[in-house]
Formats: C-alpha cells, sequence, structure tokens
C-alpha cells in the first residue's frame, strides 16, 4: 500500500472507542467473564469502602478542630481515634490497590495472548510488512502499547467511579457547611447559597480548560514517541541477532552509526514531549497547590462573621480538596490520556492491518494461489503466476512436478523469483494465481536462516512440536546421527541453541 492509500485507511479506521471496546468486550463477556467481573466487582467494592473512610475522616477533621478551638478536654477522645482511621485507610487502599492491580495483569495477559495468536496466525506476523506499512514494530506493540492501555484504563475506570462517590459525598458536606453568600450588586445583592460547592465547580472548569488547551498537541506527540521507541528497539535487537555478521565483516562502526541516528529521532519526540509536559505541569502544579489553600481563603470571610466554625473551615477545606480529586480528574491525569490515546491507537493499527491481511487475501481469493494436496505424493505447480506486492511479475506461468524421492535444484540470478517460489510452495506468498499441489504428508521447510527457539535443547530440536512429541532414544538418535551424541545429556539446558549449535 502507498502513503496515500495507508493515510486513507487511517482516517476510515475505527475510532478509539470502537478499537477499545474490542480489547475490553470479550474479556469481560467471553470465558474470562467469570473472573474479570469477581475482579471488578472486588475493586469497586473497596473503593466504596475507600471513599466511606474519606468521608469518616473528614468529620473527624471538623471534630478535632472544633474541640481544638473550643480547648475542650475531650480532644484526647479525638485523638485516640485517629490511629484507628488511619489504621483502616491503610488496610483499605492497600487491599484496593492490590485487587487493581490483579485485574490489570489478567486482562492485559488475555488480550496480549489474544493479539499475539492473530499475529502469528496464517503467517500475518510474515505478511503485515507487506500489506501495512503503519503496523511497524508489532512486538513493541504488543509488549508496552498493551500494558499502558490496560493499566490506565483500569486506573481511569477506578479514578472516575471514586470521583463520583467522592462528589456525591462531599459535595453535600461542603453545602452544609456553606452559608448563603451575599455579593452586593449595584441597588441589590446576589444570595448565592452553598458557595463552596460553586466554587469547586468554578475551580475545576478553569483548570480542566487551561488543561485541554495546553495539554491537547501531546497526543500526536506521545503517538510519535512511541513508534520511535519501537523503532530503537527493533534496531537494538537486530544487532544483537546479526551479531555474528556484523563482528566478521567489522561493522560495529557503522552500527552504532546507525544507533546514534534512530536514538536521536527517539531524544527530538522526548524533547517535544517535554516542552509540552513543562506547560501543562505548569498548570497542574498551580492547580493542585491552590486547592487546598483556595477554600479557607473563600471561607475566612464567613468565618469572621460567625457563620462557620474553625472546624468547619478546616473540614472544608478537606472536603474542597475531595471535590477537586473528583472534578479535577482531567486535570491530573491529562498526560497519561494522552499516552493512553496514543498506545491505544496504535493497538488499533496493528489490529486493523492483521484484518486488512485477510480482507485483501479474501477480496482476491479468486484469483489467489490455491493449494491442494497431490495424490500421488508428488509436489505440482500449474499454471503458477507469481507478483510481487506491488504488481510486477516475478514467475509468469510455470508448470512442473517434482515426484518423491526426486531431488530439484532450483537456480537463477538474483531476483529471478526462486525464493519467491520457495514461499509460494510454503502457502506463504498471496500474490499470484494458479494451482500447487503438495504431498498429503507433513512437509518440512528449511529457511536460509536456520531458526531454534530459546528454551531447553529438547524443545529446539522438537521444534514445531512440543518437546515431548520425542522420547529420550529417538532424540539421541537423531544427535548420534549428527555426531552430537555428546549432547544428549543437555537435554533440558536452557540456551540460545541457535548459537551453541
Amino acid at each position: 500500500m502507498n502513503d496515500r492509500t495507508n493515510a486513507e485507511a487511517r482516517r476510515a479506521g475505527p475510532s478509539g472507542l470502537d478499537i477499545f471496546l474490542r480489547l475490553a468486550s470479550p474479556y469481560w463477556s467471553g470465558a474470562t467473564g467469570r473472573q474479570a467481573w469477581g475482579l471488578t466487582i472486588a475493586s469497586l467494592a473497596f473503593a466504596v469502602a475507600q471513599v466511606a473512610v474519606q468521608l469518616g475522616l473528614n468529620r473527624w477533621i471538623g471534630w478535632f478542630f472544633d474541640l481544638l478551638d473550643a480547648r475542650d478536654p475531650r480532644i484526647v477522645w479525638a485523638i485516640a481515634a485517629f490511629p484507628a482511621i488511619l489504621a483502616l485507610m491503610m488496610a483499605v487502599a492497600a487491599q484496593q490497590i492490590y485487587l487493581r492491580m490483579a485485574l490489570q495483569v489478567h486482562w492485559r495477559a488475555w488480550v496480549t495472548i489474544r493479539l499475539t495468536e492473530r499475529w502469528l496466525a496464517r503467517g500475518r506476523h510474515y505478511l503485515l510488512p507487506f500489506f501495512d506499512g503503519d503496523s511497524d514494530n508489532p512486538d513493541y506493540r504488543i509488549a508496552e502499547d498493551i500494558r499502558v492501555v490496560t493499566e490506565a484504563a483500569i486506573d481511569f475506570a477506578m479514578a472516575i467511579v471514586s470521583g463520583l462517590l467522592l462528589l456525591a459525598g462531599f459535595v453535600s458536606v461542603l453545602w452544609s457547611l456553606s452559608s448563603t453568600l451575599r455579593i452586593p450588586l449595584f441597588v441589590t445583592e446576589l444570595a448565592v447559597p452553598g458557595y463552596l460547592v460553586w466554587a469547586a465547580i468554578l475551580y475545576a472548569l478553569i483548570g480542566s480548560a487551561l488543561t485541554y488547551w495546553l495539554g491537547r498537541p501531546m497526543i500526536a506527540i506521545n503517538e510519535q514517541r512511541h513508534a520511535r521507541e519501537g523503532d530503537f528497539r527493533f534496531h537494538l535487537v537486530r544487532t544483537r541477532e546479526r551479531s555474528e555478521a556484523i563482528a566478521l565483516q567489522a561493522g560495529e562502526q557503522s552500527e552504532l552509526d546507525l544507533h546514534r541516528g534512530v536514538l536521536a529521532t527517539l531524544v527530538a519526540a522526548w524533547q517535544r514531549l517535554m516542552l509540552a509536559q513543562r506547560r501543562l505541569t505548569v498548570v497542574t502544579t498551580g492547580y493542585s497547590s491552590a486547592a487546598p489553600i483556595a477554600p479557607l481563603l473563600i471561607a475566612a470571610p464567613d468565618y469572621l462573621a460567625g457563620g462557620i466554625t474553625l472546624g468547619g473551615v478546616f473540614q472544608a477545606s478537606a472536603a474542597f480538596v475531595q471535590v477537586q480529586l473528583a472534578l479535577g480528574f482531567f486535570v491530573d491525569n491529562f498526560a497519561r490520556l494522552s499516552d493512553w490515546r496514543a498506545a491505544l491507537n496504535r493497538i488499533g493499527m496493528l489490529d486493523q492491518g492483521l484484518a486488512r491481511i485477510d480482507q485483501q487475501i479474501a477480496e482476491g481469493s479468486d484469483t489467489n494461489i490455491v493449494l491442494a494436496q497431490s495424490r500421488d505424493g508428488s509436489l505440482r505447480l500449474v499454471d503458477l503466476h507469481l507478483d510481487s506486492p506491488d504488481g510486477t511479475v516475478v514467475i509468469d506461468e510455470a508448470t512442473a512436478t517434482i515426484l518423491p524421492g526426486e531431488r530439484v535444484l532450483v537456480t537463477g540470478e538474483a531476483g529471478a523469483g526462486s525464493t519467491t517460489l520457495f514461499r509460494a510452495v510454503a502457502g506463504l506468498w498471496p500474490w499470484g494465481k494458479g494451482r500447487i499441489e503438495r504431498p498429503a504428508a507433513e512437509t518440512m521447510f528449511v529457511p536460509q536462516r536456520p531458526y531454534l527457539p530459546h528454551g531447553t535443547l529438547r524443545a529446539a530440536l522438537a521444534f514445531p512440536r512440543a518437546g515431548t512429541a520425542f522420547n529420550d532414544a529417538a532424540i539421541g538418535r537423531a544427535l548420534e546421527r549428527c555426531d552430537l551424541g555428546s549432547l544428549t545429556r543437555r537435554l533440558e539446558e536452557v540456551g540460545q541453541w541457535d548459537r551453541i549449535l
């Protein structure tokens, strides 16, 4: 696909809500639903308990400062009650965090396995770079972007629920502590009941508007940063995998220059994020720092006029802060929201790219290469026509039969199509038409660069089957035939066997 097609596909792609629902709905409604809902309900229950304890602490604040202002000897009872309240707060908060993290880990594991299965199925991991240029570094998206999306989504959801509970509980506290504020207005006066509530709402609205205005560009900046992070990790992994070739050719300096260039683009992305974060921090820091002081200043005239007690002033201040925590979700989390949205977009592009592979192959199913089983165990190519992804003809109408036991060498100049033919026979090349008949028995293909999985020697020898597919005697005979009989004692040893062998 060219750049224009990719851009049009992105514009026509699913919305952030659609992407999120595809990640979340099956988890809570499918086979994992019982455990998912169990963790969710338990987390919500402790969120309610945490708000209840906060309300109890708020009442204690009013009680304590009223006793202090009156020099009442019963203040010793208030002091004695505080450790119990604190211990309850600590226990509830700790359990609520544990349950929230358990839900995050379980959901992340489920999404990771589900997307990895789609990526690896039917050779999509191989075809993805040919079909879709917007889904680069799928490993980073699966490993990092899914973590960002699942962890932040649970945190945001719990923060919103807690915010609504805080709002419901502490707005009533503020309203009960606020007398009617009378503001002179020309020849009359304006009566404002519950003025502390309206002050809290206005304070939150101003902070949210400034945060959105300053922080909106961070969504695109974070998306670029994630892409550069993936590029940098990709090049590091590639150097590690090609270390022998690099060392033999003394190419370390060239690789270092390449890494410096890629790192420079990553640093530039981080610098753009740093500037945006600095602008946003000016607002968020001022917002959070002034929140405990603003209600004291607002309530001071009412206190001097005898409309509210000293305990009421401090209780109102604490309630004002809790209301700000509820209403200030947008201010406190905008930077993380932008990072979350960028990661969600990248997962959506990977999901869309995988779906596009199936769609394009299905649309061309009438002219695709047909893979079938031969009746006599031979390999047949019937009017096989192979193209490159851009439409260039690679092989035109090839017909051949290779009988069982027959050995055939395919030669040609570079670019003549021998590798493409091999991929088509293996079922990895969808571009073209014709028919390929393969033996009914399981056919093994050896790639140009041999691959062995990381793990035990037993698993490496059995690949792509499970390590338990062959007994020790069969494995020992295979090693003896390769003059590697000494390795039979190391079958359970874990190592990088692609290098050791």
